[in-house]
């Protein structure tokens, strides 16, 4: 996950993070939050988007991760 990591010191605060289905890197570059991250993939208490987006589907704050493949196609 050298990309998101490597990109981080470019993003403002005011930036979007639009990722896909293998978006963890991505989240963890911008809200280096581990502890919610794994607690949404494990459907526990504290997860980011309460248990319910799962490993690919994860909303916050100015961040979007999907796990449809190909919905960005024209």
């Amino acid at each position: 996950e050298y990309i998101p990591v490597a990109l981080y010191p470019l993003l403002d605060e005011g930036d979007y993070v639009f990722s896909n289905h293998r978006g963890h890197g991505h989240y963890l570059a911008r809200f280096h939050d581990p502890h919610g991250l794994l607690a949404e993939i494990m459907g526990r208490a504290g997860a980011v988007c309460h248990g319910v987006g799962g490993s690919q589907h994860i909303y916050r704050d100015r961040y979007l991760s999907t796990g449809v493949q190909g919905q960005s196609l024209p």
